[in-house]
């Protein structure tokens, strides 16, 4: 799936930000890019099923875990624009 891909590359993403060109400010680009992508995935899914079905339905805790990362990745990238 297109959204398998985009966790094999953010995952890529995040393992040579740590080894190489650690204080590249690129980075927090690709981590913006990423963010955006997966808040986007999220509100789609989100519109597609309905809170109800999203937040109480049979993958109510995966869904549940996938807004707490993409909470916490906007939040990362919030601070890592505010408090570089």
């Amino acid at each position: 799936s297109v959204m398998g891909v985009v966790i094999v590359l953010n995952c890529a993403a995040l393992g040579l930000s740590s080894d190489l060109w650690e204080g590249w400010a690129g980075w927090m680009l690709i981590d913006g890019f990423f963010a955006v992508v997966f808040a986007v995935e999220f509100s789609l899914k989100l519109c597609m099923l309905g809170w109800r079905e999203y937040f109480l339905g049979p993958d109510h805790r995966w869904n549940t875990f996938e807004t707490a990362l993409v909470g916490l990745g906007v939040v990362d990238l919030v601070f890592a624009i505010v408090a570089p």
